[in-house]
């Protein structure tokens, strides 16, 4: 599929066209004069024919795959068993119609606000794509008895009280860490302190993460878990 996009400000489609259709339509595409020509139809690619175009540019944008989005195009019950069984498995008719599914293979997340939807935003890129609203993350795991378990993600106090992988002992070091985080200013010397009877001043820039967890003696696996709900957020901690 060949999609260009024009100069306007929006950086709205201009065409969509499937290789091999009418000879004149994709000549009339492919004989134009682009600024640029970008390869793929992922959301990075997508993002800079957007901006491009924002921009007062010529652009084309050219994929392979039949819909736009790349890897990261939601797919259906049809489309998810062909991509991974071969192209002539079919899904179980009792999973109900097909195209009711909205599959996502790579995950994709946006905080509700901060620069990257901001950036969507300005690209016009946000009005080809489809949002939902994210209420909470949770993880899928095996137990040490090797059933499989959901659990939340931390992110607060009462995910601690309530989840099921930390031990005892570990939520009440977490709380604590986590009380500590809240009252943490980068710009305020005095908030490196920490420790609960023995006060300490963390070196932070030299400080591993390593020996930051040590230092709570938050047990490995806990530490993995409070990472978990860290990679989720793209701030500066």
């Amino acid at each position: 599929r060949v999609v260009g996009s024009s100069m306007a400000p929006t950086g709205q489609v201009l065409a969509l066209l499937a290789l091999g259709a009418a000879t004149s339509a994709a000549t009339e595409v492919t004989s134009r004069r682009y600024d640029a020509v970008v390869l793929g139809g992922g959301i990075k690619e997508s993002l800079v024919a957007a901006l491009l175009a924002s921009h007062g540019r010529r652009v084309l944008q050219v994929q392979r795959e039949r819909a736009p989005g790349g890897e990261s195009a939601s797919l259906s019950l049809d489309e998810l068993y062909v991509k991974l069984l071969g192209k002539d498995a079919k899904p179980e008719s009792k999973l109900g119609k097909p195209e009711e599914y909205s599959i996502d293979v790579t995950p994709k997340a946006l905080l509700a606000s901060g620069e990257e939807l901001e950036f969507f935003t300005r690209s016009g890129l946000w009005n080809h794509m489809d949002f939902r609203r994210v209420h909470r993350s949770f993880i899928y795991r095996l137990r040490p008895d090797g059933q499989p378990d959901v659990h939340r993600v931390i992110a607060n106090s009462e995910d601690i009280l309530k989840t099921r992988m930390l031990p005892p002992v570990d939520k009440a070091r977490v709380i604590q860490l986590f009380a500590w985080i809240e009252q943490f200013d980068e710009e305020n010397r005095d908030t490196f302190v920490a420790g609960k009877i023995s006060k300490k001043k963390l070196a932070l820039y030299k400080m591993s993460a390593l020996a930051f967890f040590k230092f709570w003696e938050i047990s490995p696996p806990s530490a993995e878990l409070i990472a978990q709900g860290l990679a989720r957020h793209s701030g500066n901690y």
